[in-house]
């Protein structure tokens, strides 16, 4: 709608799906930040041009009560991307601590539902280790996806395959 404004805490990390559900809605919603602090902002908000003009004038605690609040835990966490249910993710962050737990729950956010057993089993403990031992380095998925490559490619290649086949 013209006039609104989608307001984000930089201090937040929120589901791009919540985002989602806060922009569909037909009148603005806000969602509250997970830890209570004493700052009621929320993590997330969309306003209408009467809200910012109610909370320029009247402050926050006013059109917070009046305003209806988005709940995760009513929202359907299917996820289609990941064709499986995924929870939502609402973090602030304010320490290295909580820097790390954000960081872990992206990784884990990003890891789509296995089809298969093997795939549900093992691939995510070496994937989600691997990416977050790379996380801080210059080294990229598709390097590693190259780098695997010539690896298999020279181990088949070698005389000591050969021998065991």
């Amino acid at each position: 709608m013209p006039g609104e404004m989608l307001f984000v805490r930089g201090d937040c990390l929120v589901d791009p799906r919540l985002f989602a559900a806060l922009l569909a809605r037909t009148s603005p919603y806000w969602l509250p930040a997970p830890r209570a602090t004493a700052d009621p902002l929320p993590a997330a908000a969309r306003l209408s041009r009467a809200q910012l003009d109610t909370w320029a004038t009247a402050g926050l605690k006013q059109w917070l009560q009046h305003s209806p609040v988005l709940k995760p835990e009513m929202l359907d966490d299917y996820s289609p991307a990941h064709r499986g249910p995924v929870p939502f993710y609402l973090h602030t962050i304010t320490t290295p601590e909580e820097a790390e737990v954000a960081t872990r729950t992206l990784i884990r956010a990003a890891q789509k539902c296995a089809l298969d057993l093997p795939a549900l089993l093992l691939d995510p403990v070496f994937e989600n280790r691997l990416v977050f031992w790379l996380r801080n380095t210059r080294i990229t998925p598709n390097q590693v996806t190259v780098f695997t490559g010539f690896t298999t490619r020279h181990f088949l290649s070698t005389e000591t395959y050969r021998l065991t086949r």
